[in-house]
């Protein structure tokens, strides 16, 4: 196993994270109009989270709405985020009209995103400097920066480490009950958070992702004590994300949602070129480039298979969840996408590029694992 007394403590991992969401607050700020209001942000999401903290603040449940689609239930929208309790703080600390709410909730989640990701990275044994050259990386892969135009996406975001971090105590750690339980709590919240945030689609795969890592982990604790933890978090997360949930399920039957998409493939990963996952000019052009970008660098990747190459087993949960996304992002250009969109709840998503996001946040995760093994060896002398 490895040992994560190596990477950063939680202090410095929480000022880490804090001083992350500062720098960025203070960067959005220094824009006359608010930086994050854009996009689908603008478009979508403000007006539904506007609303919900209004309806709060009046001191009833945001039930319904006459503002969308000529009068809609307001909890069944999950975009509201009407139970996710960061988005009630963003909107309570900025002024009416709250616009630097948003400013104010991507900066927060930068943060969390990036203590995230130095706490998963020290107990898979990276040392502070790997770990925050991973966590860096991780903020800066460019559908990271493009999700930032959709809150909800980037709120999920930001928990996908902490998921993964929780899931490798269950996976690995042969503790008491109480520590057991204290990780599928702090499981579950991560795991919830992104469905509250307003994005069930993300904690969908997410939990797919924690189910693959907490089964296929180097462990010696027997299979079926973890799938039975796996089960404990499942529970957990559904009954947590219940108030939010229910309402958005008995509300699809109304919807388009309610039915497969028509075009199942629709907005698949394109690689023009075996070059293009290493082109940053390509993932720069437009908005719409960063949107579909394939690009990963090949620094990063060549980091990555020295992961692989130098830690081998215990990276086996990253690779599998990398192949995996990779090719169920690619879409219809792989015989792959056939089968795995016939799979229940797989087959209501038309956007399978939206898994490439996995690939650059875990791909960089695997770059960090590899520059600590490649330093441990320099250190050795090789």
């Amino acid at each position: 196993m490895p040992d994560s007394r190596r990477g950063p403590g939680i202090v410095w991992t929480i000022a880490a994270g804090a001083l992350v969401g500062i720098v960025c607050f203070t960067f959005f700020l220094s824009y006359e109009h608010p930086w994050s209001l854009r996009g689908e942000n603008l478009v979508d999401i403000y007006p539904a989270m506007v609303e919900t903290y209004r309806q709060w603040m009046s001191g009833h449940m945001p039930v319904w709405t006459g503002g969308e689609w000529l009068g809609y239930p307001l909890l069944a929208n999950p975009q509201s985020g009407a139970f996710y309790p960061i988005h009630l703080i963003q909107f309570w600390l900025t002024p009416a009209p709250h616009l630097r709410a948003f400013d104010l909730g991507t900066a927060l989640h930068a943060g969390i995103l990036f203590a995230g990701v130095l706490s998963l990275l020290a107990r898979l044994g990276c040392g502070r400097g790997a770990a925050l050259f991973g966590a860096v990386l991780t903020l800066l892969a460019p559908r990271v920066l493009y999700s930032t135009l959709y809150l909800p996406s980037f709120v999920a975001v930001s928990w996908w480490p902490w998921l993964i971090a929780f899931a490798d105590d269950l996976a690995r750690r042969d503790v008491t009950r109480h520590e057991v339980g204290r990780s599928v709590l702090l499981g579950s919240l991560a795991l919830a958070g992104q469905a509250l945030s307003g994005y069930p689609e993300s904690a969908f795969y997410a939990a797919c992702t924690a189910g693959l890592w907490i089964l296929l982990a180097e462990s010696k604790i027997p299979l079926g004590r973890r799938a039975a933890r796996l089960a404990l978090l499942g529970i957990a997360a559904a009954l947590i994300t219940a108030p939010q949930l229910l309402p958005m399920v008995a509300e699809l039957a109304d919807t388009a949602r309610s039915g497969g998409p028509s075009i199942a493939s629709q907005f698949s990963l394109y690689v023009d070129s075996v070059l293009d996952p290493f082109d940053p000019w390509l993932a720069g052009t437009n908005e719409r480039s960063i949107a579909l970008s394939p690009f990963i660098g090949f620094a990063t990747l060549l980091l990555a298979f020295a992961g692989i190459a130098l830690r081998r087993r215990s990276v086996l949960p990253l690779v599998v969840i990398v192949t995996f996304a990779a090719l169920f992002a690619l879409g219809r250009h792989t015989p792959f996408h056939g089968w795995i969109h016939s799979l229940p709840v797989f087959d209501r998503f038309r956007g399978p590029t939206k898994l490439f996001l996995v690939v650059q946040i875990f791909t960089a995760w695997l770059a960090a694992i590899g520059l600590q093994s490649c330093l441990e060896r320099h250190r050795r002398g090789w």
